[in-house]
């Protein structure tokens, strides 16, 4: 059998092999950029869109007041000023200034976790100490990459969907009933997502081709997964499947621990309870995160690796 092969069964099995044999690297490189990153969101938001923030807590808590006095959260009137109010007063302005401010923080600070993921798996690099913090011109051309390539492929499926939902309507008709244009929109939803994992699949490659070669590789995952996108795809799938299912164990694992914790402290009267509980939920969100990223990374870096049969500098 040939090395460079791509299988899907080998490749899941080698991501989990390198994230379960590299866990607390994985921890060590992950965690202060998730910190960093989620902190400097959160201050994004606050400056930027507080008015909107404190009219969603004003909402909220009208209807938990209602419920608490006795009435159904159904029958709970939300009043839409006090929204508007609140987007009236930041502003267009604040608006964007915002979402492109968490837009940009946001992949910045994933990128460089993914960047030493997937370094790690292909390179065999390796990093020290309890605090990783790297922001380059590696770093910098992942984090384009994944904008270039979440932009192509929502304009590919804004495209794809639009086409098919004009051809739905003129084929399917008003005659085809009810039933004709369930089974037509059914059949769009599901054209639309083997769609945007097919393509994601085969351009995903790009992430650890960036991180490895530098630029921006779309064209060359493009060419370097030619004939085996379907490959990829259930690669993407099951491998999604497997995470699914792994965090799932380990968030209920977190929920039971901290319920059980939870339980004792109240027992005994503590005040602090509420602040442990939510320390500990924290900590296992940025596990979560640290492990989902290097399997994601390593569903890519994994074939990346084959196909180019890439080696240290």
């Amino acid at each position: 059998m040939d090395d460079r092969e791509i299988r899907i069964g080998r490749t899941i099995d080698e991501a989990a092999k390198f994230v379960f044999g590299n866990l607390l690297a994985v921890v060590r490189v992950g965690w202060l950029p998730i910190v960093l990153t989620l902190s400097a969101v959160a201050a994004i938001v606050w400056v930027f869109w507080q008015p909107l923030i404190l009219a969603y807590v004003e909402v909220f808590t009208s209807i938990n007041d209602a419920v608490a006095s006795g009435a159904a959260s159904s029958d709970v009137e939300i009043d839409p000023a006090v929204l508007e109010r609140a987007i009236e007063e930041i502003g267009v302005s604040g608006l964007l200034t915002g979402y492109f401010g968490v837009i940009v923080v946001a992949l910045a600070g994933y990128a460089i976790p993914m960047t030493a993921y997937a370094r790690m798996m292909v390179l065999d690099e390796r990093y020290g100490g309890p605090f990783f913090i790297r922001f380059g011109a590696r770093e910098a051309n992942v984090a384009l990459t994944y904008f270039a390539l979440t932009l192509i492929i929502a304009i590919v499926m804004m495209i794809l969907t639009t086409v098919m939902a004009l051809a739905i309507a003129f084929t399917v008709g008003d005659q085809a009933g009810e039933a004709g244009a369930g089974l037509a929109v059914f059949l769009l939803i599901v054209v639309s997502v083997v769609a945007f994992i097919w393509l994601f699949a085969r351009l995903g490659i790009a992430l650890p081709a960036s991180a490895v070669d530098g630029g921006v590789p779309i064209g060359r995952a493009w060419s370097l997964t030619r004939g085996i996108g379907g490959t990829l795809s259930w690669i993407l799938v099951l491998g999604y499947l497997v995470l699914f299912a792994l965090t799932m164990v380990f968030m209920m694992m977190v929920s039971m621990v901290t319920g059980i914790i939870f339980g004792i402290l109240t027992s005994l009267g503590s005040q602090l309870a509420p602040y442990f509980i939510g320390t500990l939920i924290a900590v296992g969100y940025v596990l979560v995160y640290c492990f989902g990223t290097a399997f994601f990374m390593a569903l890519f870096a994994g074939p990346y690796k084959r196909l180019t049969q890439a080696a240290p500098d």
